[in-house]
């Protein structure tokens, strides 16, 4: 689970929050990647906290970004005017489209860090989604670092020894083995020409379980 740590500041810092339970609260994973990126803005390593993402766990449900920005802030106590909370994009075109993607959540985090006038910032992902992250900021240039939660958490262990059980449990849990394979599969098939706009556009025309990772 090592990863690297972060050895500069950012002024922006994506938080993939996957995972939710019942669409209301993220999920271990979830609240391992809310937890990274907290403890990263308290150290002054990233200033503001960017969520994307609509209602991916169904129409009924909160969007995914306003539900991962509750969590920041009322249970690890980041300021709401440290968060910013995107559940659509507008395109310079006028389209306006509901992030349900990672490639969206990039999209969105570029359009911020052009309104601040920034290319100061990177991503915060589970250990097993961060390849595709990095991928897809790598295929839109963003030249952005992604960094991975439970390396962050390991880093910080002691004497916050309370996130080892967590981690642990994450890692070796059902969902996290399903949700490894999602990934892998994933990969693949965004590795093979012209695949990435196919899994964009599947993306946004599927509905996926409360409690599953997206993607």
């Amino acid at each position: 689970m090592a990863a690297k740590f972060p050895e500069k500041r950012f002024d922006l810092g994506l938080v993939h929050t996957y995972g939710f339970e019942g669409g209301l609260h993220p999920n271990l994973r979830g609240t391992i990647v809310n937890n990274a990126a907290a403890e990263l803005y308290r150290l002054g390593l990233i200033d503001t906290l960017i969520v994307a993402g609509g209602k991916i766990g169904g129409p009924k449900l909160p969007d995914v970004s306003v539900v991962s920005a509750n969590d920041l802030h009322d249970r690890l106590g980041v300021p709401r005017n440290r968060i910013v909370v995107v559940p659509r994009i507008i395109r310079p075109n006028g389209q306006t489209v509901e992030v349900r993607s990672t490639r969206l959540e990039i999209e969105a985090l570029i359009q911020i860090a052009n309104t601040e006038g920034t290319a100061n910032f990177t991503s915060v992902a589970d250990s097993l989604h961060k390849r595709y992250v990095e991928r897809q900021h790598l295929k839109m240039r963003t030249g952005a670092e992604t960094y991975n939660a439970s390396g962050i958490l390991v880093s910080l262990a002691y004497p916050k020894s309370d996130y080892l059980p967590m981690l642990f449990e994450l890692e070796y849990s059902r969902d996290q083995l399903i949700f490894g394979l999602q990934e892998d599969l994933i990969n693949f098939v965004d590795s093979l020409p012209l695949t990435s706009r196919l899994l964009e556009f599947l993306a946004q025309q599927m509905t996926t379980k409360p409690n599953l990772g997206g993607n």
